[in-house]
């Protein structure tokens, strides 16, 4: 009898025990569910404090840009001795801002090629171009928006590119495989209008690419933007 009873107690104890052991994990996976919702709700709680932040970023460079118009255009309208408190309405700032960007997109000093390349040869007096070693078919970019004025081929260019970017600049695109516009055509800043060739007086794939102001040579190093 008193064995019987011993076993019962040690089994109502194992029992308690083994109730008590999944009251204790129980609580531990509601604590960890809850804190993996803590984690998820910190997470999307930092994706969304980013672009807050990423977008405060890019208006303030908007606001920036539109602080930059506003002055010019009030120093263009205090020249005009008829208006001494010139006004400026939304509109004219839009206008005015659209010009700004037009004038900045026609200056070439984007790169003319994306992905892998390399300087092939520098610019000096005697070689008053930039030359970047690429393969054959890379896209060749326009350094900044402008008129193409030029599509020839001769002996030492070869497939040849000029675009004028009607403000004093015009770039040269030389030695390409194939062109991809038009003359007389508008093309903007970072359109694609040749691939890289090894036409004309050239020992290797690579672009030729010349930048002249009012005619006279400018070293690309002085504009292009990396």
């Amino acid at each position: 009898m008193v064995k019987k009873y011993i076993v019962w107690l040690v089994t109502l104890i194992l029992l308690v025990i083994v109730i008590w052991q999944n009251q204790i994990i129980s609580k531990q996976k509601d604590e960890i569910r809850k804190q993996a919702q803590d984690i998820t709700a910190s997470f999307q709680y930092i994706k969304e404090l980013t672009n807050q932040i990423k977008g405060k970023e890019e208006q303030r460079q908007t606001d920036e840009e539109l602080k930059s118009v506003l002055r010019d255009y009030l120093a263009e309208q205090k020249q005009n001795e008829e208006l001494n408190k010139p006004t400026v309405t939304a509109e004219d700032l839009q206008v005015e801002l659209q010009r700004y960007r037009r004038k900045n997109n026609r200056i070439p000093d984007r790169l003319p090629l994306e992905g892998e390349f390399a300087i092939s040869q520098s610019f000096s007096k005697k070689h008053p171009a930039c030359d970047f070693a690429a393969p054959i078919g890379t896209p060749v970019k326009a350094a900044g928006s402008g008129v193409v004025v030029q599509i020839y081929e001769d002996k030492y260019f070869g497939i040849t590119v000029e675009i004028d970017h009607l403000n004093g600049y015009i770039t040269r695109y030389a030695h390409l495989a194939k062109i991809l516009t038009t003359p007389k055509m508008f093309v903007e800043k970072g359109e694609n209008i040749a691939l890289v060739g090894n036409t004309g007086n050239s020992t290797a794939p690579h672009l030729h690419f010349e930048i002249r102001r009012e005619g006279r040579a400018v070293n690309p190093d002085s504009l292009l933007i990396r």
